[in-house]
């Protein structure tokens, strides 16, 4: 996975990403593989993936841990190593981004999901398939590769533009910069017919049949199948942060580390849901799901209104003193994203971007701005910043809360 230029020349190993979550795992649903039984004990993961019948985490050093179901190799093959930064679970396969924009493919390979996982070092995101796989490149094109029976491959729309991928059951998604939703694949239950045409839209997931968006105000789009209510039992609330999709049910989390499942509750992938608990992260796997323990501090970053046209303004208070403060934005999501190689895991979705760095004062104070904002922005569009404070000494001490903003 390819790193901000800003954080990777400022920053050496130093920072605990246990500012954001305490990284312990819960794990509910079915476990007739162990999917439930077998999750890490272990309180340093930044990033989870759930597959059809497994499940896979990305710990702190950028190392990857897999259990459940083993019939392919899907968790026995796990690479090793700790140069990681994103993983993604299929019925029986997996993949990973590493920091250098490789991807590591593993597990079922009858349609080639592993064999003709493409080379190159300038992808940015993956997503498993139910047994085909996506890849995005830096330039905003995408490779799809594997099961092609219903043209969830050889449909895949060409040229660049693109933020992210999406692989489901036997069709795929993608959403563009402009928030717009492109879908492709088998269209049995409208799946692919029936996707929004709406933009703004930040952050998409396909389950089985059915899909989920984030629209820019933090509520979620669903549209496919609806057999065990996962549309019509959709929360109709907004201020949500991610939503993720399994076989026939979904989970979408907060920024305050609330969530909400819905859907399909044979196993007890809603019913055995833990009370009382606040995640950073949630997931669905198959007929389970998962999340990473934790909540994002109050933290020092505040921001200012936000409007097209006119100014943002950024304020940091009661940070480190004469400290230095680098400011990381993203339009593509709340991530996290982990950069091993500089020991920070950031809750932002790739592509990451920042902003000059700035100094505090003596009380670890700052402001940042008024800086213009584009007349071209659109407006309601979503936007997640986060920062890293840097002592003098050069290592970073914390990374800040996460700010969602939505353009005005």
């Amino acid at each position: 996975m390819l790193c901000p230029l800003t954080l990777c020349l400022s920053l050496v190993p130093a920072c605990a990403p246990a500012a954001q979550q305490d990284g312990s795992v819960l794990s509910w649903g079915w476990d007739q593989f162990g999917q439930i039984s077998n999750t890490p004990t272990s309180a340093d993961f930044v990033a989870l993936a759930g597959g059809g019948y497994h499940s896979l985490g990305m710990r702190t050093d950028g190392s990857l841990a897999s259990w459940g179901w083993d019939n392919y190799g899907q968790v026995r093959n796990t690479p090793a190593g700790n140069d990681f930064g994103q993983v993604s679970g299929g019925e029986w396969h997996s993949m990973a981004l590493r920091d250098d924009g490789t991807i590591a493919s593993w597990g079922h390979d009858a349609s080639l999901q592993v064999t003709n996982t493409p080379p190159g070092n300038d992808f940015m995101q993956v997503s498993c398939g139910g047994f085909h796989s996506l890849a995005l490149r830096a330039d905003g094109s995408i490779e799809a590769w594997g099961n092609d029976l219903y043209g969830q491959v050889s449909g895949t729309p060409t040229g660049g533009g693109f933020i992210q991928v999406a692989g489901a059951y036997y069709h795929s998604l993608a959403l563009r910069a402009d928030g717009t939703i492109v879908a492709w694949g088998r269209d049995n239950w409208g799946q692919v017919s029936s996707t929004p045409t709406a933009g703004g839209h930040t952050w998409i997931e396909g389950g089985d049949w059915h899909n989920v968006a984030l629209r820019p105000d933090g509520s979620i789009a669903s549209w496919g199948q609806d057999n065990y209510g996962q549309l019509s039992q959709a929360p109709t609330d907004a201020g949500y942060l991610h939503v993720e999709a399994g076989f026939f049910h979904s989970i979408a989390g907060r920024a305050d580390g609330s969530w909400v499942t819905w859907g399909n509750d044979q196993k007890g992938q809603i019913s055995n849901a833990p009370t009382g608990v606040s995640f950073a992260l949630v997931t669905a796997g198959g007929a389970h799901s998962l999340g990473i323990l934790g909540i994002p501090d109050g933290g020092p970053l505040s921001i200012d209104p936000i409007f097209a046209g006119g100014t943002a303004t950024f304020r940091v208070t009661g940070a480190e003193p004469l400290a230095r403060f680098h400011l990381a934005y993203s339009f593509s999501g709340s991530g996290p994203t982990a950069f091993p190689n500089i020991g920070i895991s950031l809750s932002l979705s790739v592509p990451i971007k920042t902003l000059a760095p700035f100094d505090l004062d003596a009380n670890g104070d700052g402001v940042l701005g008024p800086l213009n904002v584009p007349p071209s922005v659109q407006v309601g569009k979503q936007v997640w910043f986060q920062g890293v404070v840097q002592s003098t000494s050069g290592n970073p001490l914390a990374v800040t809360n996460m700010v969602p903003v939505v353009i005005l």
